[in-house]
């Protein structure tokens, strides 16, 4: 299965590759309408209110530790506080699902790029967290990121967020940027080809790294999972990326909890269905 998963993905990065080549002839175009679109598009703040919080009874076991890395989705622009965002929704998740307490962080900044993310974020991850989950790309896309320099870029950070304690490292999929739907043809084709590219690429090195994988997102076309500016998520399109993520985080998380053989005295969390209320 994982080398029938391997083969799938290389020959993902080799199709996005050469429909990038397909691209390139768009560039000029594509360049002229970001540099319109740059100009039109509202700029949003990033999420107010605290960067850190606990879900869950503290009485129900071990608190799980989760920390939320990355642009600006995981700092939340398109909301306006840090409990409308991703992290937030996503330990309500995992807490709901595992049984346990979960302490939730937030370290994201506006435009950053996986290199700046790579340089600035892991020393300021809580030592030993359980998990840090990763949303880096979509700046990447627009900058152009060369696709070798990004793959150097996930291993390191990676590597990085391991050798500083971190149980799990999780690289979250791209969004759908070619849905975004403040991109004007043919950007949003050609920036979501690119995206796709990375993508494949992201997915390719965390299945060579320990301790580190990859959650596919997969986003139906609802104008209701997008903000007021046509680019970031809303509250909703936040709580359904969570959802994507945690459906790859929560059985990982309880396997890392499992006792150990011959040690009966551990008791692992199980895994309950949950309901996790749209916002309305």
């Amino acid at each position: 299965m994982v080398n029938a998963l391997s083969e799938i993905t290389k020959y993902d990065i080799t199709k996005y590759r050469v429909l990038w080549l397909g691209c390139t002839a768009l560039l000029p175009l594509v360049a002229l309408q970001g540099r319109r679109l740059r100009q039109n598009i509202p700029r949003l703040p990033e999420a107010g209110g605290a960067r850190t919080g606990l879900v869950g009874s503290s009485s129900a076991g071990r608190t799980l530790s989760i920390a939320v890395i990355g642009e600006s989705s995981a700092a939340g622009v398109g909301v306006e506080a840090h409990t409308e965002g991703l992290p937030h929704h996503l330990a309500c998740l995992v807490s709901e699902r595992l049984r346990r307490p979960v302490r939730w962080s937030v370290i994201g900044r506006h435009g950053a790029t996986l290199a700046k993310v790579q340089k600035h974020a892991p020393q300021q991850v809580e030592p030993h967290a359980d998990a840090v989950v990763v949303l880096v790309g979509v700046n990447d896309t627009i900058q152009m990121t060369r696709s070798r320099a990004w793959a150097g870029g996930a291993r390191a950070l990676a590597t990085r967020l391991r050798e500083g304690g971190a149980r799990r490292v999780v690289f979250s999929g791209l969004p759908p940027i070619h849905r975004f739907p403040s991109l004007p043809h043919p950007l949003r084709a050609v920036m979501g080809t690119r995206a796709k590219l990375l993508d494949a690429v992201l997915r390719d090195v965390a299945s060579t790294l320990p301790g580190t994988s990859y959650a596919p997102v997969h986003f139906e076309a609802d104008p209701r999972f997008v903000s007021r500016d046509g680019f970031h998520p809303s509250e909703r399109g936040y709580a359904e990326w969570a959802r994507n993520v945690a459906a790859h985080l929560v059985p990982l998380l309880a396997r890392d909890a499992a006792p150990a053989p011959g040690d009966p005295a551990h008791d692992p969390p199980r895994i309950h269905d949950f309901t996790l209320p749209r916002s309305a």
